[in-house]
């Protein structure tokens, strides 16, 4: 299995978390549903080139 194929198969969140298991990296989850980038990074100029952000 190619962990990387995955970036480019499946959605970036089960990517994500096919990567970290396969390395081993624990993960304590909050939720998997993406947040919008004005609440994470506030007011800002470039809000517009982020779709999802994945905290």
């Amino acid at each position: 299995m190619n962990i990387l194929q995955d970036f480019k198969n499946k959605p970036f969140i089960e990517a994500v978390q096919s990567f970290f298991k396969y390395l081993n990296v624990p993960v304590n989850e909050i939720t998997n549903t993406p947040a919008k980038a004005i609440d994470i990074i506030g007011e800002n100029a470039l809000n517009y080139l982020i779709s999802e952000i994945y905290a």
